[in-house]
């Protein structure tokens, strides 16, 4: 054995076939097999031929009950930061006592982080159990001709989420797509917002910042405030406040704080507290926040991790040019040591512009594939990065892909950073965990 690492016990032997994803809870098997049956746009492209329609997810919702009326439930869009932004407002609210739900996606290994209650991933049990009383909603509306009947994969994690959140006291929901038209403004909310607007989903959204923003904020609400998270002067700011005034909301500008991703998304999360204030909840949250030491996370975000010899891994899924370039920044995260990166995107992400940011800062990429059919294949990717300069190498298997780049860094210095997209983490984690290696 060579002294490249593996004689060291540092690496498992990657297997032939891609580890996708950790093995989900039992219970969850019946449900997710059949959910697997529905069309998941997160797994296929999405473009102009995309369903997109807030009838099936209402019809479900009120066949179950409508289990998020009658509670205050805090709504936020945006390309990036939205997740973090809503991981501040959990942590400060958790602080004061109060019971939380929180709706994000996608996942990165399991479903029940769709779903985090009081601060944890959802059990298995109580999500399986609203995941099969969605499905009951569908078939009864398959039977009825109403449109539940053509639900999709995220309608029915939305509504069997739905059912399990019930005893949270409230809601923070993170769009999955837009705004106007995701599965999650079936929802009322109390306080909504918009946390950033890049062009991303254009075939869908618009091909222009101020399109895209003006299907973001189509989730403001008629007397109720709706936080505009951007430079006021950004033309994609204003017209996401036009759109927002149009549908009756009260519009707040909170121009981006100064020092920062995570002053940036804390600066937002203030104001969407200050505004449930005054909407009479959770009163001392605001002071909370302000309280929090620690800057909290959600997977897949400036995630890092230790292998046994003492590799640095941060596993990020930044899937957005500008996301890249302030993980990159010479005075961001990840400082200016050599990195070494494992890169895949999805075939509606803006690549050219991606590798573009990685360029001038990676020794060595690695070009991996999803396991999802809207992946760019990793020949191409590897393609197109060469076409720029790069120094890359094609790899499919993102295991071997890590674990190729960790020998790199192991043996001559400096960080791993897998990135790209979120569903580049799964595979990720699987693959540390299983050499060893822990979250640091």
């Amino acid at each position: 054995m060579n002294a490249s690492g593996a004689d060291r016990g540092d690496f498992a032997d990657p297997p032939a076939t891609p580890v996708w994803y950790a093995c989900e809870h039992p219970s969850l098997a019946e449900p997710l097999a059949r959910l697997d049956a529905l069309v998941d746009w997160e797994k296929r492209d999405r473009d102009a031929g995309m369903r997109v329609t807030l009838a099936p997810a209402a019809d479900l919702l009120a066949r179950l009950g409508d289990p998020q009326a009658g509670r205050p439930l805090v709504h936020l869009a945006g390309t990036k930061g939205k997740g973090s932004t809503l991981a501040w407002l959990e942590a400060a609210l958790l602080a004061i006592g109060v019971r939380t739900a929180l709706f994000s996606s996608p996942h990165v290994e399991s479903v029940t982080e769709r779903l985090r209650l009081d601060g944890r991933d959802v059990d298995p049990e109580p999500l399986a159990h609203g995941l099969t009383e969605a499905l009951e909603a569908r078939a009864a509306a398959l039977a009825e001709g109403t449109p539940g009947a053509h639900a999709s994969w995220f309608d029915l994690m939305i509504a069997g989420s739905a059912r399990a959140a019930r005893a949270a006291d409230l809601w923070l929901v993170e769009v999955g797509l837009g705004g106007r038209l995701d599965s999650t403004n079936a929802f009322e909310s109390t306080v909504a917002g918009l946390a950033s607007v890049e062009l991303e989903h254009t075939a869908v959204l618009g091909d222009t910042r101020e399109a895209i923003a003006a299907e973001k904020a189509g989730i403001a609400r008629a007397d109720r405030p709706f936080v505009v998270g951007l430079d006021p002067q950004d033309p994609a700011a204003r017209r996401a406040a036009q759109v927002a005034e149009a549908l009756g909301a009260r519009v707040r500008s909170c121009p981006p704080a100064t020092g920062g991703t995570d002053a940036r998304n804390r600066g937002l999360a203030r104001a969407l507290l200050e505004e449930l204030e005054r909407a009479g909840f959770a009163p001392g949250a605001v002071a909370a926040l302000d309280g929090l030491a620690q800057v909290p996370r959600l997977p897949g975000r400036l995630e890092r991790w230790r292998t046994r010899a003492g590799t640095e891994v941060v596993l990020d899924g930044a899937h957005v040019p500008e996301s890249l370039e302030l993980l990159l920044a010479p005075d961001g995260p990840l400082g200016v040591g050599p990195l070494h990166a494992v890169f895949s995107c999805a075939r509606d992400k803006r690549r050219g512009a991606m590798l573009k940011v990685l360029g001038p800062r990676v020794e060595t990429l690695f070009c991996t594939s999803l396991s999802r059919t809207g992946s760019v294949p990793a020949d191409t990717l590897t393609e197109d990065a060469r076409a720029l300069g790069l120094v890359a190498t094609c790899e499919p298997n993102p295991a071997r892909a890590l674990e190729r780049a960790l020998r790199l860094a192991t043996d001559g210095g400096g960080t791993v950073l897998v990135t790209g997209s979120l569903h580049l983490i799964g595979p990720a984690r699987v693959h540390l965990r299983s050499c060893g290696a822990v979250p640091c």
